[in-house]
């Protein structure tokens, strides 16, 4: 059983540090409110206190993963007006976040299909913005009538596809799960990888 969040952070930012590793380790069906709240230190009812269910709970993941990665976007267009470097620090800041919240991570790619219809749609709505954010700064990039710019879209459901996977072949074991150094190589050799495939046309 994870250990408990240490109590200098609210309760609320308790229980999603514990939950997350918790349903990370068990999946959504095995775990259960009543783990989370052991886990926590605290009864049920408290738990009650901050989330009506567990897909509420879940939902925050859900809440929290796409707004970092909308304000990552924004926050490298902002950074830079070359569009190699947005997508490099693009595809990085997601990299860097699949690497530091792992647990969180695997959630979100996994865990979709138990949210309400309602949810689902929104997550979809905004996991398509953010790819055409990507497939934009990638179009912008590449060499005119280059297949890269051509096929703008598809590359860039590619190259955030990988990334993901990267996380979801080390979370099938737990040992490479364990491994934070060879999650960071696997996770930024593929940005590295990506980002040589994108450019190549343009350089060659």
């Amino acid at each position: 059983m994870p250990s408990a969040a240490p109590r200098t952070t609210s309760t609320r930012d308790r229980i999603l540090a514990v939950a997350a590793e918790v349903i990370d380790r068990y999946g959504y069906e095995k775990a259960s409110l009543n783990m989370v709240a052991d886990a926590v230190g605290i009864t049920r009812p408290a738990i009650y206190y901050h989330f009506k269910s567990k897909e509420d709970l879940v939902w925050e993941f859900f809440l929290d993963g796409m707004s970092s990665l909308e304000v990552n976007v924004r926050q490298s267009l902002a950074a830079s007006d070359d569009p190699h470097e947005q997508i490099r620090l693009i595809l990085s800041a997601h990299a860097q976040r699949l690497v530091e919240f792992q647990s969180i991570s695997a959630i979100v790619l996994g865990e979709g299909r138990n949210l309400t219809p309602k949810r689902r749609r929104e997550v979809a709505s905004r996991s398509s913005a953010y790819m055409e954010e990507v497939a934009d700064v990638i179009r912008r990039g590449a060499a005119p009538g280059s297949s890269a710019a051509d096929n703008a879209s598809r590359l860039a459901y590619a190259v955030i596809g990988c990334l993901n996977g990267s996380l979801n072949w080390r979370t099938r074991s737990s040992k490479q799960r364990r491994d934070q150094s060879g999650d960071a190589d696997m996770t930024f050799w593929v940005v590295e990888w990506a980002l040589r495939a994108i450019t190549q046309e343009q350089q060659d």
